[in-house]
């Protein structure tokens, strides 16, 4: 079984070149991309989205990595 990774983080770019550095190793994977921490929050409200893993961008727009951050801590604590 593949452990599920979710990248936050609003360069594009380097989200994508993560992505792959990632998926290149074979028991990890990377389930989805998200642009800010409001991204992520939306995207969690569904069961089948909460990743074992998430990498996380400080400075975002909207929502940063440390508000995302405290929200995962008090949300989802495991």
């Amino acid at each position: 079984m593949k452990h599920s990774v979710v990248i936050v983080d609003d360069h594009i770019l380097l989200s994508q070149a993560l992505s792959g550095l990632i998926n290149s190793f074979e028991n990890f994977e990377v389930t989805y991309l998200c642009k800010n921490g409001a991204d992520l929050v939306e995207k969690m409200k569904f069961e089948n989205n909460r990743p074992e893993i998430v990498l996380m961008d400080v400075n975002m727009p909207i929502m940063n990595g440390i508000e995302a951050t405290s929200w995962l801590k008090e949300n989802h604590p495991n």
